[in-house]
């Protein structure tokens, strides 16, 4: 049977990030991004999300579970017999190519047309911001040749995949022992806690205020629309709306979160919409703040 996957069996989709994403949220954040993109995906496909350093990108890619490997993997078989190469190296085949970095398989992409080295290289320095130190045309026959050798190595590794269903009941059961905790812990700190929640409590208050009389102001002018569906976005993401401010048809928004994964879907959502935001983590309250101008549709 087949286990590599050739290149038209691999879907791929690349994201911008402004920084590495924490492996334990990668999998959240995976799932997220294909769901906010509508990308197709099911149970029995395996997902797959590489980070790429130099340009802050990730590359997802995705195939069916009946495959192990990715056709870019067996690349690898021309060092088997090297040590130690620090270099960029380019391998051009008929219908796409892979980038290696000091001898792992970086990126890949289909080609779907023709392309001369010097155009490819430029390319790929614009996209990943990488310079290629090697470039190696590969035949189908030299193909060939190195998939039968992959094929034998019995040491070769398996696409890791991000696309495992969690047990259900093990689910069920931490659920309910958080909620032992959670109950033992209010009832322990219940008496300090309750001048913090007043405090939060007043000014929740205040940015509802800020909001039903904003919806009043403007639901003639069908802008009701925009902002209660972002404000679904906010609830969606789990993000906070520390405060807003509307003028001139835009507004202006601060919103926090516990992780910065899910601010950057939610601006994500919005990237036509946004004029500008800045990012920055609060130490102290170990949470990501995020500062928003957004231009209303209407």
């Amino acid at each position: 049977m087949n286990q590599i996957a050739n290149i038209k069996d691999i879907k791929t989709i690349l994201i911008d990030v402004s920084e590495k994403i924490n492996e334990k949220n990668l999998q959240e954040f995976t799932y997220n991004y294909l769901n906010l993109k509508k990308i197709d995906y099911s149970k029995n496909d395996l997902l797959y999300s590489k980070y790429l350093e130099q340009s802050k990108k990730y590359q997802i890619t995705i195939i069916n579970k009946k495959y192990k490997y990715i056709i870019p993997d067996i690349f690898i078989v021309y060092y088997y017999d090297k040590k130690d190469i620090n270099t960029y190296d380019l391998f051009i085949t008929e219908d796409f190519f892979v980038l290696y970095k000091n001898m792992n398989m970086y990126y890949f992409q289909e080609l779907n047309y023709s392309i001369s080295d010097t155009e490819l290289k430029e390319y790929i320095f614009r996209k990943l911001d990488i310079h290629i130190d090697n470039i190696f045309q590969i035949e189908k026959k030299i193909l060939l040749e190195y998939k039968k050798d992959f094929n034998k190595d019995k040491n070769k590794k398996e696409v890791l995949n991000l696309n495992i269903q969690k047990n259900s009941n093990f689910n069920i059961y931490l659920l309910f022992l958080i909620s032992l905790l959670l109950i033992s812990v209010y009832y322990f700190i219940n008496s300090s806690f309750y001048m913090e929640k007043e405090n939060s409590f007043i000014k929740e208050k205040e940015v509802n205020h800020k909001y039903k009389v904003f919806y009043k102001e403007h639901k003639f002018k069908a802008l009701e629309n925009d902002f209660l569906l972002m404000m679904e976005e906010l609830e969606k993401y789990k993000l906070s709306l520390e405060s807003f401010e509307f003028k001139e048809k835009k507004v202006h928004m601060v919103v926090n979160s516990l992780k910065k994964e899910n601010l950057y879907l939610f601006l994500e959502l919005h990237k036509n919409d946004v004029l500008k935001n800045k990012i920055e983590y609060l130490e102290y309250e170990n949470k990501y703040k995020v500062v928003i101008d957004v231009q209303l549709s209407k």
